[in-house]
């Protein structure tokens, strides 16, 4: 279950130029979902934070529902089904944070968030379920 979701400060900038400025955000969005990476160490509005490497990992690509409101919580998306990663043929570390980008490698992040602290051993497939996991804007 992912918790705590946040925006990050690069789609912070093109939301506020669409919103207050009517300018057109230039972001292309990819063409199957955007990618879901894994951290050891979560990032944050100033700090990458560590994503996993090795071990035969790689960013998931996922699709998201459309966008349910929520008087209480706001407004929120889920995965259509749920992110599987590639088994670890090392050991991963201990995954605390996941984070959205617009790349399989490098690209922009656009959402961060936590989830539950779970260690991630060679031979594990590691996996987000969707009924757990959302992205929320409050």
């Amino acid at each position: 279950m992912a918790t705590g979701t946040s925006l990050s400060q690069y789609a912070q900038a093109k939301i506020l130029a669409l919103t207050l400025q009517g300018t057109a955000p230039n972001f292309t969005f990819p063409s199957g979902g955007l990618y879901v990476a894994l951290f050891t160490t979560e990032p944050t509005d100033t700090s990458a934070g560590t994503e996993v490497s090795g071990g035969s990992y790689a960013r998931v690509q996922a699709q998201w529902t459309t966008p349910t409101q929520n008087a209480t919580s706001g407004a929120y998306c889920a995965p259509t089904a749920d992110i599987v990663f590639p088994t670890a043929t090392a050991n991963w570390g201990t995954i605390v944070g996941f984070a959205l980008f617009d790349a399989a490698t490098a690209g922009n992040m656009i959402y961060y968030g936590s989830v539950p602290s779970q260690s991630v051993p060679s031979g594990v497939t590691c996996t987000l379920a969707a009924s757990g996991t959302t992205i929320t804007l409050d």
